[in-house]
């Protein structure tokens, strides 16, 4: 036996090679005969608050988000049903994505503010801590009634704090940034329209302090620090798991040129899969 022949007969044995092909949907790549992709991820997008996979209102996955993948070469479909427990969003430029390989659904923090406090009254001022995070205020203060939200001290750089209802000031209410450390000196406030913060190396505690003499009626804060890269100031609470295990199924191929579409009212901003695939040349064909 030749070694012309050796080599040939070794590309024969060896197993077909795996390639990645990405883009925005419908994606298109070929493939030389049915079977499964090795792996996928598809990256998540928001637009106009709502963002990729579809709520379920009904059945065995009601309150799950659907997001059907649909694999077509032109003779025959094939839709596989993705259900998640969260939609797929976009945070500024960082997008969030299911994995299949690792069977996870890999999410943004937009807050990076825990709040970490206990309700209680503090000199005549209820503070209660909301199940989203938020901080609802009553009574009056019959002295300055401050809460810290953080429990250990951190350093924040280039990021915006919000989350003081509009209209407060020294004398009434704020939401501010002191240092950790003596003096305890306030370093940032917001008062309801936000601050850009960049702390450098000192560590600092987040705070709302009610003025002397001010009446608190359903007062609500919703302490927020998010990156200042990210316009969207809506308030989103503190996710303490970034990474959540999910079931995601197999996605086929199909002999022949595949498109992949998805299915759902707001489209990814990315899809890239792996598999015994090659790209669609330009013009078509293999």
């Amino acid at each position: 036996m030749n070694k012309r022949t050796k080599k040939l007969l070794a590309m024969m044995a060896a197993p077909p090679r795996l390639r990645r092909v990405s883009g925005l949907p419908p994606l298109s790549y070929t493939a030389k005969k049915a079977g499964f992709l090795t792996d996928y991820r598809i990256y998540g997008n928001t637009q106009n608050g709502e963002s990729v996979g579809d709520l379920v209102t009904s059945g065995e996955h009601a309150g799950e988000y659907k997001v059907p993948v649909t694999v077509s070469n032109g003779t025959d479909t094939l839709t596989t049903p993705i259900y998640l427990p969260e939609q797929i969003k976009k945070v500024g430029d960082e997008a969030e994505y299911i994995d299949y390989g690792e069977q996870k659904q890999h999410r943004v923090r937009k807050n990076l503010l825990q709040n970490t406090a206990t309700s209680q009254t503090i000199n005549g001022v209820t503070f209660t801590v909301n199940a989203d995070g938020s901080v609802t205020c009553n009574g009056t203060a019959t002295d300055t009634a401050r809460i810290n939200v953080s429990a250990e001290p951190s350093i924040f750089n280039d990021v915006i704090l919000t989350g003081c209802p509009v209209g407060g000031d020294w004398f009434t209410f704020q939401f501010d940034i002191l240092q950790a450390t003596s003096p305890h000196s306030v370093l940032y406030r917001d008062v309801g329209s936000g601050v850009r913060v960049d702390t450098g190396n000192i560590e600092v505690y987040c705070r709302i302090r009610i003025a002397s003499g001010y009446t608190c009626d359903n007062l609500t804060f919703y302490p927020m620090i998010r990156k200042a890269s990210f316009t969207d100031d809506t308030y989103e609470p503190y996710i303490e798991n970034t990474d959540l295990d999910v079931t995601l199924p197999a996605l086929p191929t199909l002999t022949g040129t595949n498109v992949l579409s998805v299915d759902t009212e707001v489209q990814p901003s990315l899809v890239e899969v792996t598999g015994r695939i090659r790209p669609v040349p330009t013009g078509g064909g293999e």
